[in-house]
């Protein structure tokens, strides 16, 4: 009913139709209601977050129907990618959480005396052991061997309008941001926009357009 809703009000997406496409087809858009969290579940998660300790001192410390919805969103994601995502979700939640706290404790002082202190100190240091943690994490189950693909960083390089600045110095700030503008208008790359433009030749874009003298070094 809120597919047809949206359709009928044409607020309904692509993505969103594509995602619905793919639900369809993995049975998950027809699929019935899962069953309630056990609590062999609650163990599960609970032995996850021992890595993170100040993690795992939180979910202890929590009710039973809260410890569900943790549970529940973490085992709702449909792979261990993702369900590690929703873990860094978490830290990230409670670090953003502990912020607000610290906000208002500093916000609280009175004449240079404040009382919310110990509470500041102890959301940093809970942040901080996360955020190290969450790093830590990160490093060891998703950073240590990731390879580029060279290919794919070149294609998005070229493609990129932002290296229209390049021409700035040469043909003017309005004649370059019209060739962008063409480029995104009618989908071509930045390089035939600039060609068919007449504003310059491809032997010109090529020499003045040079994304490695656009950085600064790494020594």
């Amino acid at each position: 009913a809120l597919t047809k809703s949206l359709e009928e009000r044409g607020l309904m997406t692509d993505f969103g139709r594509e995602k619905i496409a793919e639900a369809k087809k993995n049975g998950q858009w027809d699929a019935p209601p899962k069953a309630a969290v056990t609590e062999e579940q609650i163990a599960c998660v609970s032995a996850l977050l021992e890595e993170y300790e100040p993690a795992f001192t939180n979910f202890q410390a929590m009710s039973l129907s809260v410890k569900k919805t943790y549970t529940k969103a973490y085992l709702d994601a449909k792979t261990d990618d993702g369900r590690k995502k929703r873990i860094a979700w978490m830290i990230a939640a409670q670090v953003m959480g502990n912020d607000v706290a610290i906000s208002v404790g500093g916000a609280s002082g009175q004449f240079e005396l404040n009382v919310y202190k110990p509470m500041i100190i102890y959301n940093f240091l809970h942040s901080a052991r996360l955020i190290g943690d969450g790093c830590r994490s990160f490093n060891d189950h998703c950073a240590v061997g990731i390879q580029p693909v060279k290919e794919t960083i070149k294609k998005h390089l070229d493609d990129s309008l932002m290296l229209v600045t390049a021409l700035n110095p040469k043909i003017g700030y309005y004649k370059a941001a019209s060739i962008a503008q063409k480029a995104f208008r009618e989908n071509k790359s930045l390089k035939q926009a600039a060609v068919d433009s007449g504003l310059l030749t491809a032997e010109e874009f090529d020499e003045w357009v040079d994304p490695s003298g656009m950085v600064g070094r790494i020594e």
